[in-house]
């Protein structure tokens, strides 16, 4: 990598409106405008400033028709920011929404797109300039138009952006922030095409993007991570939102480890919704072959209405010839997403290799498939199939009209064998044959807020609340899905939200169940009787009871011991009016005179 010498950086401006007989970048007044030209004129260090508008791929400072043409950047360290009016003198001013900075490949007629440049953008880490590391930036830009579909092997890659890490010591890593990526095609990786083969890597780092519209013909809507051939792809996206993007496998992501490569994307807080795939892998399809590894990181995402004509309506996990796809699964949600077969995830270890996720307090609803409306999970000739299921929520997930038995949710052929702990699954509590790893398992109404909707928040009142256990609850995880503290009572609650904040419009869905409240109404001393203990206090769990307000709020919390029928609370210091009172997920309406 060439070093930096940031004592010389400088500020270089774009403007496709600059009126500069003999522009040099030095100012707005004296704006390129072309992008290219700042790009050629920048050295590691320098940031280019671009007013809005809309701007084309060029060569020798001229519009280009040709489809090779593109914005190409081989030197580490430029830093290119769209969203200016074109008379800010300081960055802080930049309104990334108001003015709109486009880069686009339609070179040719507006209304067709088989002119257009085969990709909008083109970083190059494997020339004589070094590697591009994420201190190469791209902020604030529309992406648009980029049609990788010209036959030529590597023009088939990437409608928006290529990043080329490909090759032993070559990488291409940029970071990507507050970026448009849309109605870009390729025929592998609609917007993104990651290489990182034959031992390269190319890692970007994407932050507070959206993907929308883009396809590709064979593989990766969005994006293909390129690892195979011991290469290594680890993009990481944050705070993104990829949506009604479509490909033949992958609508969203395609990631390719086979031969002993590495493709396995990071996901924080990301929407991944509406994506289509023609055969596999509606949101993310993982290829984990011959020794590879291929284990998407998914915390608190959300995916919803994704589609699969065949396997995995929002995920395909491929472990195949000794290779692994074991995506570690945290505070998500699944909802509305379909496939023939496995309505959610399709997890495939055969030949010796490995498709177990590893799932913990995630919430899966509604989703639809003709077996396995959850997951299926398949093993042939010595593969494995495990996945590790924890404090999650399996609920009302259907195949034809079935969508309470157990084998609706889960369905397991060969040797396959999920492990499922401290977990609310429709059917559960009806097998009689379960493994003796399976404990702490609950069937039930979990309340969701509306699942019609893909809104599984979990309302005041339900038994998963402080149902799940806290030694899984994986390092660093402090909140839930919606950015709440993780643990609010005794432990941790089922599913991907912290439950308790929404009172149900219904009556019928906080009914009391086994619990009683006298005197009712209330002066002073409340007893709190059970029926019948509930589950949590027969494994010797002590209660967590919580008094909201009719607006919701939690006015206090009281720790009550376990493997007792009978509690008392003291409420004299309230001011008269009606309250709930919540304990081990039962509910009862307290008036306080």
């Amino acid at each position: 990598m060439m070093p930096f010498n940031f004592a010389q950086a400088q500020r270089i401006y774009v403007d496709s409106a600059s009126t500069a007989s003999v522009p040099d970048g030095s100012s707005w007044a004296m704006a390129y405008q072309r992008l290219q030209n700042a790009i050629d004129a920048a050295v590691a260090g320098d940031s280019i400033w671009i007013a809005q508008g809309t701007y084309f791929p060029t060569k020798n400072g001229t519009v280009n028709p040709r489809s090779g043409v593109t914005f190409y950047i081989d030197m580490d360290g430029i830093k290119v920011f769209g969203g200016f009016s074109g008379a800010e003198t300081n960055f802080s001013q930049r309104d990334v929404k108001a003015n709109v900075t486009v880069l686009s490949a339609n070179l040719g007629d507006p209304g067709s797109d088989g002119d257009n440049a085969n990709h909008v953008m083109y970083i190059d880490g494997t020339t004589l300039n070094g590697t591009i590391t994420p201190a190469t930036e791209i902020d604030g830009v529309t992406i648009t138009g980029g049609n990788a579909r010209s036959g030529n092997i590597i023009n088939n890659w990437g409608g928006g952006l290529l990043l080329h890490g490909g090759g032993s010591g070559s990488e291409a890593s940029p970071t990507i922030s507050n970026c448009t990526f849309t109605r870009n095609k390729g025929e592998f990786g609609g917007a993104i095409y990651c290489i990182g083969y034959d031992s390269g890597n190319s890692s970007p780092l994407i932050s507070d993007c959206t993907f929308s519209q883009n396809e590709a013909r064979t593989s990766g809507g969005v994006m293909y991570n390129d690892g195979q051939t011991s290469g290594t792809c680890l993009p990481v996206l944050v705070n993104c939102t990829l949506s009604d993007n479509e490909a033949g496998f992958g609508g969203a992501l395609y990631n390719d480890a086979n031969g002993s490569g590495i493709s396995s994307p990071e996901l924080v807080n990301c929407t991944i919704s509406n994506n289509r795939a023609e055969n596999r892998g509606g949101a993310i399809y993982s290829d984990g072959q011959t020794f590879g590894l291929s284990s998407p990181t998914c915390t608190n995402c959300t995916f919803i209405g994704n589609q699969a004509a065949t396997l995995g309506g929002a995920m395909f996990n491929l472990g195949i010839s000794r290779g692994e796809s074991s995506p570690v699964l945290t505070n998500c949600v699944f909802a509305l997403n379909k496939a023939a077969t496995g309505g959610a995830l399709f997890n495939d270890g055969n030949f010796s290799g490995n498709s177990s996720p590893i799932i913990t307090n995630c919430s899966f609803s509604k989703n639809e498939a003709d077996s396995g409306a959850v997951m299926l999970n398949t093993v042939l000739s010595f593969g494995i199939s495990s996945p590790v299921i924890t404090n999650s929520i399996l609920w009302e997930n259907k195949v034809g009209t079935d969508s309470t038995s157990f084998f609706a949710q889960i369905e397991e052929e060969g040797r396959a064998q999920s492990q499922i702990t401290y977990s609310l699954v429709n059917g559960i509590d009806t097998l009689s044959n379960t493994p003796a790893s399976w404990t702490n398992n609950i069937a039930g109404d979990p309340l969701f807020a509306d699942a019609s909707a893909g809104d599984l928040r979990i309302l005041v009142g339900s038994f998963v609340i402080d149902a799940g256990v806290n030694d899984s609850i994986p390092a660093g995880i402090t909140t839930d899905l919606a950015g709440n503290p993780r643990i609010q009572g005794t432990s941790v609650d089922m599913g991907a939200f912290e439950g308790g904040f929404i009172i149900a419009t219904d009556p019928a869905r906080t009914a009391v169940a086994k619990l009683r409240a006298y005197p009712n109404p209330v002066s002073n001393l409340l007893t709190l009787a059970w029926e019948k203990l509930p589950h949590s206090a027969q494994v010797g769990k002590d209660f967590t009871a919580q008094l909201y307000d009719l607006q919701g709020r939690n006015l206090r919390t009281y720790l009550l011991p376990a493997n007792q029928l009978q509690h008392r609370v003291d409420l004299g210091d309230l001011p008269p009016g009606i309250y709930t009172l919540v304990m081990a997920g039962r509910s009862v309406k307290v008036v306080k005179r």
